[in-house]
């Protein structure tokens, strides 16, 4: 004999030691991937709320277009100028343009509401008002639509 070196058999590994060993591994493995999922979710979660909050804006900025088309119809059906009429609608603000245009008026609503990360949606809608206060809807002169605060 050469020196004195352990048996062979001292080295062994048992099972016990082997199932713990993989039972470890195999439970820290499923936790690394247990987090890259969540991490990924959360990711994907709060690029969803912003998808919705700035669908959202661009709804309400729609509204208040419209609810400012109303009321230039309801000043021009009393015998008054809607030229300069603003107000707010929910969250959102109107803002209405008008010009002469024969017997009636041509109007721009334009409805502006504030989304989530600095951004601001707005709607413009184009349309004649008679003198009864009928409307009748040119179309949508901006396409509804986000655009960056500060920008237009």
């Amino acid at each position: 004999m050469r020196g004195s070196r352990a048996p062979w058999h001292a080295y062994a590994v048992s099972s016990a030691q082997q199932r713990g060993a993989v039972w470890l591994t195999a439970t820290l493995g499923f936790s690394a991937l247990v987090a890259v999922e969540l991490g990924a979710l959360g990711v994907y979660v709060l690029a969803e709320q912003q998808t919705i909050g700035v669908a959202a804006a661009q709804m309400q900025a729609d509204y208040a277009a419209q609810a400012g088309l109303a009321v230039a119809a309801a000043l021009v059906s009393n015998g008054q100028s809607p030229d300069g009429a603003s107000g707010s609608c929910g969250k959102a603000r109107y803002t209405v343009s008008a010009k002469r245009a024969g017997a009636g008026w041509l109007v721009v609503a334009e409805g502006r509401a504030e989304g989530p990360a600095c951004y601001s949606a707005q709607q413009r809608i184009e349309a004649t008002v008679s003198g009864s206060g009928s409307v009748k809807r040119l179309g949508y002169v901006r396409p509804l639509g986000p655009t960056s605060a500060g920008r237009t």
